[in-house]
């Protein structure tokens, strides 16, 4: 092997470890396509291989191959759509979206090709509609989480942070905060859970959100009550698309009751349940929800 090809593959093996992928995929529910749905499907798949699929059979394509969890096609559905039209928001969107879906389901040495539309995705989804706060969250956690040579841009990071902050600025403030947590900075962590914590206007754009603001108001104010609502809140919207599995919620409420009354068995749910089903639902916190963790390890 020769010096560049070792440090290539030595880089490589720095991507391996840095790169962060969403919770394992067996933590969300798992969706199953209607009778008509798998007809539908079949169908499209037909007409695609054929190339006589039009644009908006092409996106239907696409929404039922995410919802059949057939990610990989998805995502050559949606090249293909954003080479076509790549002018729109919602396909740019979608092509990040399967990007890091399958990134999530193939084993880290075979995640390198997909890392392109990952970036490029959310990158011009945010050109096409600065406005949207889920596609600048997207885009961000693509900055925090790549390695510099892989585009990582923790600066780009941080101005998108400032950037939703002028549009929300309790969905800026629960930016820093993730930003501040996968960063480590605990000062700019502390600044801005308060900053979330007084806002005065608690509509959250994104349902992430709110499990963030449900874990500053437990563990960084003591809020119980007001944690308890809020993941109550975030599990009454989740969708597979979040960040955050339902169970993540569903498993603080748990805690959260358990400390609220040790006796009383009305409990909305089971905590030894939710051990048994996942039981490495302890680990996944500490991995995947990094504003507990940074609150954890607060001083």
């Amino acid at each position: 092997m020769g010096v560049a090809q070792r440090i290539a593959f030595l880089f490589f093996l720095g991507f391996q470890c840095m790169y962060s992928q969403r919770p394992p995929l067996h933590l969300y529910p798992e969706t199953r396509l209607s009778q008509q749905d798998s007809i539908r499907l079949v169908n499209l798949k037909g007409q695609y291989a054929l190339n006589q699929a039009d644009q908006n059979e092409l996106n239907e394509l696409g929404v039922l191959l995410i919802n059949a969890q057939q990610f990989k096609q998805a995502l050559e559905v949606y090249e293909v759509l954003c080479e076509k039209v790549p002018n729109l928001f919602e396909y740019q969107f979608r092509k990040g979206a399967a990007a890091g879906y399958v990134l999530g389901t193939v084993p880290q040495f075979r995640a390198f090709p997909y890392l392109s539309s990952l970036k490029s995705g959310f990158e011009q989804a945010v050109q096409l509609n600065p406005k949207s706060i889920a596609a600048k969250r997207a885009l961000m956690s693509v900055y925090v989480d790549l390695p510099k040579l892989f585009g990582g841009d923790l600066k780009k990071a941080e101005q998108i942070c400032a950037s939703i902050e002028q549009t929300s600025s309790l969905e800026g403030a629960l930016a820093y905060v993730w930003y501040a947590s996968k960063t480590n900075q605990i000062e700019l962590a502390q600044k801005y859970m308060q900053l979330a914590f007084d806002a005065q206007n608690k509509e959250f754009v994104i349902n992430d959100s709110r499990y963030e603001f449900a874990i500053i108001s437990w563990l960084y104010k003591g809020d119980l009550e007001l944690a308890q609502k809020y993941f109550k809140a975030f599990t009454q919207h989740a969708q597979n698309g979040d960040l955050y599995p339902a169970v993540f919620a569903q498993y603080r409420i748990a805690e959260i009751e358990s400390l609220f009354d040790q006796k009383t068995k009305n409990h909305l749910y089971d905590k030894q349940k939710i051990e048994k089903q996942f039981p490495e639902i302890k680990s996944f916190l500490l991995s995947f929800d990094p504003i507990s963790s940074l609150i954890n390890n607060v001083p």
